[in-house]
């Protein structure tokens, strides 16, 4: 290879640098797009057991596998034969309810969330 030949071959690898380490050599060049990372949607809590401390209290524990990284549970419960409302939003297990209608049957379950999403339900439990 002679010298002309050598000088050509060094340029042209400089004038590509640019474009192979996602810089721009002006017009007509554009930036990579750079990719949000993709969180994964927790696993389901588990093992939900509900235990009735008071007139007005149920205490609710979980088991929950933490390498889906959640971000905090949602708490849903019905009384008697009404319908599931989210009743809080909370990152302590275990939780107590300490707004129970006196007098009635309550039943949760609990999801886990994070901003990938909602996991799906945990089993239900009454107290």
């Amino acid at each position: 290879m002679n010298i002309k030949w050598k000088k050509w071959a060094v340029l042209a690898l400089f004038l590509s640098v640019p474009f192979l380490s996602g810089g721009t050599m002006g017009e007509g060049c554009s930036k990579p797009v750079e990719l949000e990372p993709v969180v994964e949607i927790p696993s389901a809590p588990s093992n939900l057991q509900a235990t009735r401390l008071t007139c007005t209290s149920i205490k609710l524990a979980w088991h929950y596998n933490y390498w889906t990284a959640p971000e905090g549970f949602n708490v849903y419960r019905k009384c008697d034969n009404g319908e599931y409302e989210l009743i809080a939003v909370t990152d302590s297990n275990p939780f107590t309810d300490t707004d129970v209608p006196e007098g009635v049957q309550c039943t949760y379950y609990i999801t886990a969330f994070n901003s990938g999403g909602e996991s799906q339900a945990s089993n239900e439990a009454s107290g």
